[in-house]
């Protein structure tokens, strides 16, 4: 049944998802990856700009989906009515248990969030993320991993701060939230006496660590 529905719901989301969210129809995580790597790759060989990346991470994501916000973006998307209806009643009345050491808990109704482990449920989070960055242009997604790219000439003002404050902010208005602590920054520099000072980036009072290397989309 899902797949049924799914066959019909993805040719009208064609043309209105984020060219940047590569879990669509014709793309891959190879794609993604291309698509990231590739100024990286332009900057270093030419040895003009420092590369700043900032890798997100939603907590619990899939869990946290608010089903009004959604089902709102579907119809900003002018998704037609019964697709929407359809959504709306697959998400509605769900029950969940969890089991620890072979006990399971009470059934519970729970408040929001998708099913992760459906096609349906990674095609809606990226519905639910489709506005996320629009007006950054070097920005990767893939379902729930979001990664923003700078490529800062020398000696200029970074505005990656800016960036992940918008990330940030667009997590609170849509009642999904950051984990600071897992969210990374990394920087490849490889100017010669380049004298910009690049600010800390802060989440919830949390400075985001730096690092070396980062696994994206399977990839290290």
């Amino acid at each position: 049944m899902e797949g049924l529905f799914c066959r019909r719901f993805l040719p009208q989301l064609e043309g209105k998802i984020d060219k940047y969210q590569f879990f669509c129809k014709g793309l891959s995580t190879s794609d993604a990856l291309i698509s990231f790597l590739q100024p990286i790759y332009e900057a270093i060989d030419k040895g003009n700009n420092t590369a700043r990346i900032f890798f997100t991470d939603f907590s619990k994501g899939f869990d946290r989906i608010d089903h009004n916000i959604l089902i709102a973006n579907l119809q900003k998307l002018n998704i037609h009515p019964a697709r929407t209806n359809w959504v709306s009643a697959f998400l509605s009345n769900r029950m969940q248990a969890v089991r620890i050491a072979g006990v399971l808990s009470d059934w519970k109704r729970p408040n929001g969030g998708i099913p992760q482990e459906t096609k349906l449920g990674v095609i809606l989070f990226s519905v639910m993320t489709n506005e996320l960055l629009t007006e950054w242009r070097l920005r990767t997604k893939f379902v729930d991993d979001t990664t923003a790219l700078e490529m800062i000439p020398r000696n200029s003002m970074s505005l990656t701060n800016i960036v992940a404050d918008n990330i940030n902010d667009f997590a609170e208005n849509n009642h999904v939230k950051l984990n600071p602590k897992k969210c990374k920054e990394m920087v490849i520099d490889p100017l010669e006496y380049n004298t910009t000072v690049l600010r800390p980036i802060t989440i919830s009072n949390t400075t985001i660590e730096t690092i070396k290397k980062y696994k994206l989309l399977g990839v290290i």
